[in-house]
């Protein structure tokens, strides 16, 4: 069996945008990808509303997504594969940090999965970065206090850049996730039909990575 981790926020979590709870198990790309890919494949759900790539936030002090992400990676291991889809949150009023900061703590996440592999003695797990969704500016809506005016949505379009780059530079296999989604009422989180249709691409890489 093959096991996969996907490392994410509230999209990999499953964010309604309409209710803000959580999609159910048949909507959530996370669980389509583990029914397409069938039961050869172990796809384990570590999404995390608010979860950035390496950033502390004046709120919450437990998102920071490398924090967690060496725990995380031993109470699973072995792994096969690690999906990492992260920056989203990078971009909020929390750390307001631009998109080529997000792609650096992503390169930080891979360095930490490169060096958490030689502690354990393991082989390390293929990496395949995810750049995150692209961000649309929705006005009247609460999480406009988040996501405030325009700054986000036109630094969420530089996310493919940067992150390619970082995929280059590290070996990593790479997936933009704006290729085959687009946010729903609130301009972050995604719509059911696009859930469907990142974990058909998902599928596809996975299979390309793993057989």
């Amino acid at each position: 069996m093959k096991h996969i981790l996907c490392y994410g926020d509230s999209n990999t979590w499953g964010a309604d945008p309409e209710s803000g709870r959580r999609y159910d198990e048949n909507t959530r790309y996370t669980r389509i990808l583990a029914s397409l890919l069938g039961p050869d494949y172990d796809v384990i759900e570590e999404g995390l509303p608010g979860r950035t790539t390496v950033y502390e936030t004046e709120v919450d002090h437990y998102v920071n997504g490398r924090t967690y992400l060496y725990p995380c990676l031993r109470s699973h291991m072995p792994l096969d594969l690690v999906i990492l889809m992260l920056g989203t949150n990078d971009l909020s009023t929390g750390r307001a940090v631009n998109a080529y900061y997000a792609a650096a703590g992503v390169e930080r996440l891979v360095n930490l999965i490169h060096h958490w592999s030689h502690d354990e003695k393991l082989p390390c797990p293929q990496i395949l970065i995810v750049s995150p969704p692209l961000i649309r500016q929705v006005d009247l809506h609460p999480i406009c206090e988040v996501f405030p005016g325009s700054w986000a949505a036109e630094q969420s379009r530089l996310f493919r850049k940067h992150y390619t780059e970082v995929a280059e530079n590290r070996g990593c296999a790479f997936l933009a996730a704006e290729d085959h989604t687009e946010p729903g009422c609130d301009g972050v989180h995604l719509t059911p039909d696009s859930h469907r249709r990142l974990a058909e691409a998902l599928c596809g890489k996975v299979k390309e990575l793993l057989g």
